[in-house]
């Protein structure tokens, strides 16, 4: 299962260079508490749109919509959502 998340744009670069402050921080708290790892969609990009966007793989045992709720509440968070299944064309 994936987990596709938005951030502020300002959230998304503290995340990108590891700074835990402000709204990042309680970020990566919730984020080990959960035991995932953010991953950012768009690794080499500077473009602030896609620098926004990041995937969380998650194990099909978790509950991975209790994940997405949790993340949505932290500050920062603009949505997180879970990926629907890929599917035979």
């Amino acid at each position: 299962m994936q987990i596709t998340m938005r951030l502020r744009p300002d959230v998304a670069e503290d995340v990108q260079k590891g700074t835990q402050s402000g709204p990042s921080k309680e970020l990566f708290q919730t984020a080990r508490e959960l035991g995932i790892s953010l991953q950012a969609m768009h690794p080499d990009t500077n473009d602030p749109n896609l620098m926004s966007y990041f995937v969380i793989n998650i194990a099909a045992s978790n509950d991975a919509e209790l994940i997405a709720q949790r993340l949505r509440q932290c500050p920062g968070v603009e949505a997180a959502y879970l990926k629907p299944a890929d599917e035979a064309p």
